[in-house]
């Protein structure tokens, strides 16, 4: 597709979804073409579904329904890559499942540790129990407030050569009084990750989410890596939409 192709089409796609209802939030056309559900932009997305406006009968109606799926400042700021995308999707015939076993939930969550307020985000993804029933599952966290300290070792703290002759009496003082210096007394090599972290604190009930500040989902195509969120604004181009692609 050419640069010149693209920008015809791109207008094509936005006249189609503004010259409808333009920016009234209380118009049907605006409500009818937000991308509401993750569902429905999968649908979009694997060409099953066609938006109020779009012309079912379109030489390049599937270029112009994967167009609409992206945030429209986005799309103009990245025409070429856009471009390479929208491509690359149509020439593989490249559809979204929930049976992928690349794509996730990232949830920035907003919670208290030890009634202190932070943000930390959970990763999660789809885990089927069988072929008709699954589930959502944590599959990583991280934030700073769950990074154990300290990032770097002492030499000065460290439990003594004798100390099994008494039958390991420091133990009790490490922890009771220098418990942020806990990883200097493991073994070298040994790093805890993050999401253990999170478990044992929300098990100690010293975790609580407050709520999810934030949700996009990330998904993976043959050749690009790419984000939707929620866009929530009074036009038609608002709802799950597409706001950064990498290539792999």
């Amino acid at each position: 597709m050419k640069r010149s192709q693209f920008l015809v089409l791109f207008l094509t796609v936005q006249l189609c979804a503004f010259g409808q209802g333009g920016f009234d939030s209380k118009d049907p056309i605006t409500f009818k073409r937000q991308v509401k559900q993750l569902d429905e932009f999968m649908s979009i997305f694997n060409r099953e579904h066609i938006p109020v406006g779009l012309d079912s009968t379109a030489g390049n109606l599937d270029e112009m329904l994967l167009l609409s799926l992206f945030d429209v400042d986005f799309a103009e700021q990245n025409a070429a890559d856009v471009m390479d995308f929208i491509e690359s999707i149509v020439r593989n015939n490249e559809k979204l499942s929930y049976n992928d076993t690349g794509w996730y939930a990232l949830a920035n969550c907003h919670v208290t540790i030890d009634k202190k307020e932070t943000e930390i985000t959970l990763v999660l993804k789809v885990e089927f129990i069988d072929p008709s029933m699954y589930k959502w599952v944590i599959v990583s966290a991280f934030g700073d407030e769950l990074s154990l300290t300290p990032l770097k070792r002492s030499k000065m703290r460290k439990i003594f050569p004798l100390e099994n002759e008494v039958d390991f009496m420091q133990l009790s003082t490490i922890t009771s009084h220098d418990q942020e210096n806990i990883l200097n007394y493991s073994a070298h090599g040994f790093i805890i990750d993050q999401t253990s972290v999170f478990y044992a604190l929300v098990s100690s009930k010293r975790l609580e989410i407050r709520h999810v500040s934030e949700l996009t989902y990330q998904f993976q195509t043959k050749n690009h890596m790419f984000w939707i969120k929620f866009f929530a604004r009074e036009t038609t181009n608002s709802g799950w939409l597409i706001y950064d692609i990498k290539n792999k």
